[in-house]
């Protein structure tokens, strides 16, 4: 095994080497699952106040994120990513770019308002 200066060189294996193609569906799904949570949470956020929303994923075997900037007249153009993680008892999580939970423990209405007022404090 070759050695760099931090450690041993990671080996490198087809996707076939210890279940990668399993992995690599299952890494699909959870990231099908979060894009579908953010796309509500987007829609929540629409009837909250004036919103640019996008969905990214810069790169496909990390999970997406929304990108939400508060838009409008005398805002400051606050922006934020939220991500959204499955948490140990399986249901989804909505989460800060500071890796902190958003208020209303999954609850897509709860979650819209938090994220409203960070972007927003004048609601």
């Amino acid at each position: 095994m070759k050695s760099t200066p931090h450690g041993p060189e990671p080996r490198r294996s087809s996707t076939a080497d210890h279940g990668g193609t399993e992995n690599l569906k299952l890494e699909g799904l959870r990231n099908a699952r979060v894009r579908v949570a953010l796309n509500r949470l987007a829609d929540a956020l629409e009837g909250l106040g004036d919103f640019r929303m996008r969905i990214s994923q810069p790169f496909v075997e990390e999970p997406p994120t929304l990108v939400v900037t508060a838009w409008g007249e005398g805002l400051a153009a606050l922006t934020e990513e939220i991500r959204a993680r499955v948490a140990e008892d399986g249901k989804l999580r909505y989460v800060w770019s500071w890796d902190e939970d958003v208020a209303g423990n999954g609850d897509v209405g709860l979650a819209a308002e938090s994220v409203a007022r960070v972007l927003n404090p004048r609601m």
